[in-house]
């Protein structure tokens, strides 16, 4: 899709941008702005980003997949803008525009994905005691 879209189809196609959203340029900029907000919300939380201080390596497990909920609701609020709304779903009706109709329906796929999260990492447990035969403890 090129930028100066809405100015290239007719009439019909303008209808479908509604303030704040005047063209195609403005729906790509709300849409990348909104996600870059949603992962903000959840990557922080990630083992592969630097630990927070005080926090246990359980909590912050327990707060990614919180926090991972958290941005899926807000994906699936962002489909539910009603200028983004208009505009995916009169994209998604317009099988007669190929260039418009993928993207939009790629677009509300992925802002109604459901995430199913078991990250593949636990926290470390603390190490445990146990009994050698010789009746000494030995750490595991």
């Amino acid at each position: 899709m090129h930028d100066d879209w809405s100015d290239n189809y007719p009439e019909t196609y303008r209808g479908w941008f509604v303030a704040p959203l005047r063209g195609i340029t403005d729906v790509r900029t709300r849409v990348l702005d909104r996600l870059t907000k949603i992962h903000a919300i959840w990557m922080p939380y990630r083992q592969d980003q630097p630990a927070l201080p005080g926090m246990t390596d359980a909590e912050r497990m327990t707060i990614y997949r919180t926090m991972v909920r958290v941005a899926q609701r807000a994906l699936r609020n962002l489909r539910d803008e009603p200028d983004l709304a208009r505009f995916l779903d009169r994209g998604i009706a317009a099988t007669d525009l190929p260039e418009v109709h993928l993207p939009c329906r790629q677009i509300d796929t992925m802002l109604a994905l459901q995430i199913d999260i078991e990250p593949a990492w636990s926290p470390p447990r603390k190490p445990g005691r146990i009994v050698a035969h010789n009746g000494a403890p030995e750490q595991r």
